[in-house]
């Protein structure tokens, strides 16, 4: 037999290879995104908001204070916020690469058009809108903690079945690595019922890849699309553990057709 024909030399190929490497990136990124909106957080809990509308019905002692400076400080309320992002959010090392897009943009896109308008266009920080900041800050450090905790599963789950994949593949390359035109009636017989059972292992492990997918959540950082698109999307293959058992699932299957054909000769 002609091995190199028959067996392929590498079943696993890059695909799971890239998988890990697309899930890491992810991962890491998604890790100084959190980092960086909680640097923010901490910074805008550092500023000093100026009430929402004057209280009525109250008596205050009348301060001199500068109309022109007042504005002054206001103003630089907002201003410190938008430089706050930049420093942090905007940060991170894979800002350009990954969104390629202006400080304006990405707020309105991590904190929608209302929120991000009131900051980019308003004349001071007040405490409604300091509190409105902070709330969609947390709501973003959230997403990602949910996020990153669906990638640890996705991570958990890549091993397992790497190493269901190595001990099938391991098998199969041993059983269709024998003279297969060379054996005997009862070997072949021996051979089918391995390959069946390499085959049915398969099976199950689509089967319960397949269920696994179903289960996951769809990510909250992007609307409407499932996890294993928003994480493999860019790759080759968007579920790369289904093409690796498909991949194999074909091998066996045309071996297995192989040793069937030869069972009916050695008859």
């Amino acid at each position: 037999m002609s091995l190199d024909r028959t067996v392929p030399t590498d079943i696993h190929g890059d695909v799971l290879e890239t998988a890990r490497l697309t899930l890491e990136r992810e991962r890491r990124e998604l890790a100084d995104e959190r980092l960086a909106f909680e640097r923010f957080l901490d910074r805008i809990r550092e500023l000093e908001a100026v009430p929402s509308r004057p209280q009525s019905g109250s008596r205050t002692r009348s301060c001199p204070t500068d109309p022109a400076k007042r504005m002054g400080q206001q103003s630089a309320g907002l201003t410190a916020v938008r430089e706050r992002f930049a420093e942090t959010v905007t940060s991170v090392p894979h800002y350009y690469d990954r969104y390629d897009e202006s400080v304006a943009e990405h707020l309105t896109g991590e904190f929608g058009e209302e929120l991000a308008a009131a900051v980019l266009q308003g004349t001071h920080l007040h405490s409604r809108l300091k509190h409105a900041l902070l709330e969609a800050t947390r709501h973003a450090i959230d997403t990602r903690e949910t996020v990153l905790e669906m990638i640890d599963d996705e991570r958990e789950q890549l091993d397992r079945v790497e190493t269901n994949l190595r001990s099938i593949a391991d098998e199969f390359v041993a059983v269709a690595s024998q003279p297969l035109d060379d054996l005997e009636f009862n070997a072949l017989r021996l051979t089918r019922v391995r390959l069946c059972d390499l085959r049915d292992r398969c099976d199950d492990l689509a089967t319960r890849r397949q269920e696994f997918v179903q289960r996951q959540r769809r990510t909250p950082l992007a609307t409407g699309v499932d996890f294993s698109t928003y994480l493999y999307g860019t790759c080759e293959h968007r579920h790369p553990v289904l093409s690796i058992v498909a991949t194999l699932g074909d091998h066996i299957e045309r071996v297995l057709h192989r040793v069937e054909r030869n069972l009916v000769v050695a008859r």
